[in-house]
């Protein structure tokens, strides 16, 4: 005997030899159906060839075989792991991912992609706002160790000149530096020329507390 088998149909070659003669071959396929349309096309054959009631095949069976036709159809063991062996049956190994697998991997690689993409952008902006504050911090210092003719390091400006300088900037003598006040210093042309954008981030740079006054701690902490 021999089988071909497909997703949803098989085909079998039987073949009986009495001896040495081959006495008879039969030739069957067979279609894999459900149930539903296993039972409604009995009721349609009865009722395409009108059937007397009594000779009908009960539908819906009382058994999985009716009576006389034992043997004749081939159960769900046969089409899985029997004779035939259909690969309906067995999981395929080329399944698609879970499709809510899939969305959280995608997911994840997006957020892991933009916390990266943030990392980098805040190690950029960070280098390029230290650079900034170094680029006026020198401005602003040079500038005051030309006010008091020396050279141009805060490291080397005395702590009573620099006291002196702040008094100076100090112009209401009231003990802090107002941003007025630093701007009217910076526009004496000892700097050169500032932008108001560099102006106001030197401005923020300096005023550490952010009370809008700077004290001579600040302004010391700013040029160290």
């Amino acid at each position: 005997e021999i089988v071909f088998f497909g997703d949803d149909s098989a085909s079998a070659v039987h073949t009986s030899i009495n001896g040495e003669k081959i006495s008879s071959v039969e030739v069957v396929t067979l279609t894999r159906i459900t149930e539903n349309e296993f039972l409604k096309g009995i009721e349609e054959t009865n009722d395409d060839f009108n059937v007397p009631e009594v000779l009908r095949v009960e539908s819906p069976m009382t058994s999985d075989v009716p009576a006389g036709y034992e043997y004749s159809f081939p159960t769900e063991a046969d089409w899985c792991g029997g004779l035939i062996s259909d690969v309906a049956c067995t999981e395929s190994p080329y399944q698609e991912p879970n499709p809510k697998m899939k969305d959280g991997f995608v997911a994840l690689f997006v957020i892991i992609g933009l916390a990266v993409f943030g990392a980098v952008a805040y190690l950029f902006h960070r280098n390029a706002v230290k650079k900034q504050q170094e680029r006026y911090k020198a401005h602003f210092v040079r500038g005051i160790a030309r006010n008091i003719s020396i050279a141009p390091s805060a490291g080397m400006i005395p702590a009573d000149k620099l006291k002196a300088e702040f008094d100076h900037i100090d112009k209401d003598k009231g003990g802090t530096i107002s941003k007025d006040e630093l701007k009217e210093f910076v526009d004496t042309g000892k700097f050169g020329t500032i932008s108001d954008k560099d102006f106001d981030a030197m401005w923020t740079a300096m005023d550490i507390d952010g009370s809008g006054e700077v004290d001579f701690v600040e302004f010391t902490t700013f040029l160290g």
